[in-house]
């Protein structure tokens, strides 16, 4: 055993009776020879640029993300909004339709509010089949063909039951000519 200063103690050679090479609880090994503490930093100091540019590539979808939700937003409110304008003004037409004041007693005011509910429901269905978010092109002369044909089928039934009544009173006509004749 070879003792110099500053230097610990150690058997680097093979045992000898009644020693080890088994270092001791107090003895110091390898770099522990330095009298310095050593203090643990926090963090990793290498620089990843695998992920940093997975970081980078994450925030790149998450604001994608966001723009696409914002459009997916806007998109069902202006779907929204045209669907309400083109379902008042089918039913304006409609009730338009449906209305049986005869032309002399509606007068310019109502001349007028009939023109108006027409050119709405025109540029309504115009809007539609010009709008390019649309999936569905010529969705807006489907609305107007689903309103006119709605409206076709009103006037059919009005003119079966008219032709009805007329033929009643033909034959109660008939049958009253019968009794006074």
């Amino acid at each position: 055993m070879h003792n110099f200063s500053g230097v610990s103690k150690r058997n680097y050679g093979p045992p000898t009776q009644g020693s080890s090479n088994i270092p001791g609880p107090n003895d110091r090994v390898g770099f522990e020879d330095t009298e310095k503490e050593v203090v643990a930093t926090r963090g990793l100091k290498i620089k990843n640029r695998k992920f940093e540019q997975q970081k980078k590539e994450q925030e790149e979808r998450e604001a994608q993300m966001a723009k696409f939700n914002q459009r997916a937003d806007e998109l069902i409110q202006t779907n929204s909004q045209n669907e309400a304008k083109s379902l008042k003004s089918v039913q304006s037409y409609i009730k338009m339709m449906n209305d049986k004041t005869l032309v002399k007693n509606k007068g310019a005011v109502g001349q007028e509010v009939e023109i108006s509910i027409r050119e709405q429901l025109l540029q309504n269905s115009i809007d539609l089949n010009n709008d390019e978010t649309i999936s569905d092109y010529g969705k807006g002369s489907i609305m107007i063909l689903a309103a006119i044909t709605k409206v076709e089928v009103m006037f059919r039934d009005r003119i079966n039951e008219l032709e009805y009544e007329i033929q009643q009173l033909k034959t109660e006509l008939e049958i009253l000519k019968k009794k006074n004749g």
